[in-house]
């Protein structure tokens, strides 16, 4: 039937509908309410959509209400470059968020990328590609998105992974390319093999001074060395309040590379998740030296923080025990006070230790320990199979609230 009068959302997952259309789809977003706001549509697993030939979604966006601000296209593996032209050259002129997602898609090329970059809405301040597993990207479609991107993006979602063709010059560009007005920035590049510590060290380079949130992913490229996490450390913004970093599986990182990056942490962090690890057969060089400064380094305004050390042999409890002290003096200067068990920030964590043998017992439960006299954590717990130590809700690694944001969503209890 039709859909009511007066709609302001509307969601339509369609995921695994063998008998859906290409005009089935073309026709219901010809259809949908005038004063409709947002409209998610999602037909990952419909793969009868666009399977008997190519092209057939490119008038998807042609009738679309005009006042459409947020818009999120979930697409399956048949939607290609003659698709995404069409679908980009109707956006609403009016469109302030836009989510598209085409991962796993061979049929997606630079040209697609390339067409989304040409047709951007000016007005646009969020901007979330999913473009993972499209085996056809190459450095050259990331580029053009790059030089396109409009200028007032205040959050920017780029995810890359297991892009076989992506490389440093793709970062290159992006870290000369970031909208001044950028607040949250997510870039993955996991599994990106061709990616060396130039780019990732040339994407971090000049970012705006204004950011916010930061989500680095460069699990597994291995040419990831401890000189370009230094240099990341060396360029995270002052005002910086969330760091998500993860560099699993990255070996040429050891020990000075995250020296360097705790030497620069913003003290304004609230929000800090590090993820540094091998596996059974690849051991990772970050020992008890490069802990030790983490501890030290540990910012007084930290409320959630995610720290994960896996398979690193030089880890031992020295490091647990450095965290510990850690925290409990990050929340002494947070209370700017003799007596930190007065005040605390730190609402949650969870510090992971798997794969390393040398981290015992006696190791978290000193942490544990801490956690509870000090700062008055009565829920502390050890999972001693897993070398693991946590408090608090262990969903709460969500982006810090914008600067000024008093919601009650974002309050410590």
């Amino acid at each position: 039937g039709d859909l009511p009068p007066g709609l302001v959302e509307f969601f339509f997952e369609a995921r695994s509908c063998s008998g859906l259309s290409d005009l089935g789809l073309v026709g219901l977003c010809s259809s949908l309410p005038s004063t409709l706001q947002k409209f998610l549509l999602d037909f990952r697993l419909s793969l009868g959509v666009n399977k008997a030939k190519a092209g057939g979604l490119r008038d998807l966006c042609a009738n679309l209400p005009a006042g459409i601000e947020h818009l999120q296209l979930i697409t399956n593996k048949h939607v290609g470059d003659a698709d995404i032209g069409g679908i980009t050259a109707r956006l609403p002129a009016g469109l302030r968020r836009l989510q598209l997602d085409f991962r796993n898609n061979r049929r997606v090329t630079d040209a697609a990328l390339e067409a989304l970059g040409r047709q951007l809405p000016q007005g646009l301040v969020s901007l979330d590609l999913r473009v993972a597993l499209c085996r056809q990207v190459t450095d050259a479609g990331i580029e053009a998105l790059g030089r396109a991107m409009p200028p007032g993006i205040q959050e920017l979602r780029l995810d890359t992974e297991a892009c076989a063709k992506i490389g440093d010059a793709a970062l290159v560009t992006l870290g000369s390319k970031w909208p001044a007005a950028l607040r949250r920035l997510t870039l993955n590049v996991s599994h990106c093999v061709h990616l060396s510590g130039n780019g990732l060290a040339a994407a971090c380079s000049a970012l705006p001074g204004g950011l916010e949130s930061l989500n680095l992913d460069v699990a597994s490229c291995f040419g990831i060395n401890g000189a370009a996490l230094a240099a990341v450390g060396q360029n995270l913004p002052a005002g910086l309040r969330g760091l998500r970093l993860d560099c699993q599986r990255c070996l040429a990182i050891g020990d000075e590379g995250l020296e360097g990056l705790c030497a620069n942490l913003p003290s304004t962090l609230t929000h800090l998740a590090l993820q540094f690890g091998g596996s059974a057969g690849h051991r990772y060089p970050i020992t008890d030296k490069g802990l030790a400064k983490l501890g030290e380094a540990l910012p007084p305004a930290l409320e959630v923080a995610r720290l994960s050390f896996a398979a690193c042999p030089g880890v031992t409890d020295a490091s647990v025990g450095a965290l510990a002290r850690g925290l409990t003096a990050a929340g002494a200067a947070a209370s700017g006070d003799a007596a930190p068990q007065r005040v605390r920030a730190l609402r949650s964590l969870a510090a992971e230790f798997p794969l390393c043998g040398s981290v015992t017992s006696a190791g978290l439960d000193e942490l544990r320990l801490a956690l509870v006299e000090i700062l008055k954590v009565p829920t502390a717990r050890v999972e001693y199979a897993g070398k693991c130590v946590t408090f608090g809700p262990q969903d709460d690694l969500e982006d810090p609230p914008a600067a000024g944001d008093n919601s009650v969503a974002h309050r410590q209890p």
